[in-house]
């Protein structure tokens, strides 16, 4: 970016920051781009597959919410860091661009071999969008949805472990169930509370009958 260039977008954030005040009064209409076919998934940073992809309306207390806005810092600095995030996005849609909406990631594992459950694991890009919704008193908004595999959950006490040079062997005690991971599928390990350990393996979309399991 040139300094014109940023002198411009310095400019743009101090307008979308009296803009975004403005809004949390009197509200500002914001048009999501929703036609998966139309939207450039590189603002996320990484290529999609968008054949593993939705979009649906999402409460907002499902998306992580870290950030305090417009709070007034060192030398009158307010507009800076995650307030000139949204100052530029509010600014954006106060120009009629149309909006990404928010990448949601929700995270799957089975629990003792058996059905997905949800995860504690997640990923989410939007931070800034679904943090100025909120001052605007949105409850829920379109958001990308992806579901992604991630790994297992066993209870220690239930399971015998063999781990060897290229595969984990997960042996019910009962001996009705036996489970084997491939090691080089593998990417982390946690003890959990419970009695728990957890197999991180390497992500991946859930396919169309095991999306159904999560219904």
């Amino acid at each position: 970016m040139t300094q014109k260039e940023e002198f411009q977008k310095q400019l743009d954030i101090s307008k979308g920051a009296e803009i975004a005040k403005e809004a949390i009064k009197n509200g500002l209409k914001i048009e999501w781009e929703t036609d998966l076919e139309k939207i450039d998934f590189s603002i996320f940073g990484y290529s999609k597959d968008k054949e593993h992809l939705r979009v649906e309306d999402v409460k907002l207390s499902e998306f992580p919410n870290r950030l305090s806005l417009f709070e007034e810092g060192l030398h009158g600095q307010m507009v800076m860091g995650d307030d000139a995030s949204v100052a530029y996005f509010a600014f954006l849609v106060s120009k009629g661009v149309k909006v990404t909406p928010p990448l949601l990631g929700r995270y799957w594992e089975r629990l003792n071999g058996g059905l997905l459950q949800r995860s504690d694991c997640g990923g989410s890009d939007g931070t800034h969008r679904t943090s100025f919704c909120r001052l605007l008193g949105y409850k829920s908004i379109p958001m990308v949805i992806e579901d992604v595999f991630c790994g297992y959950v066993f209870s220690v006490d239930k399971w015998l472990f063999d781990y060897r040079d290229n595969v984990i062997s997960i042996i019910e005690k009962t001996g009705a169930k036996k489970y084997e991971i491939k090691r080089d599928e593998v990417t982390a390990y946690h003890a959990l509370s419970g009695g728990k350990i957890r197999i991180m393996t390497y992500c991946r979309p859930l396919n169309a009958s095991e999306l159904y399991e999560t219904k």
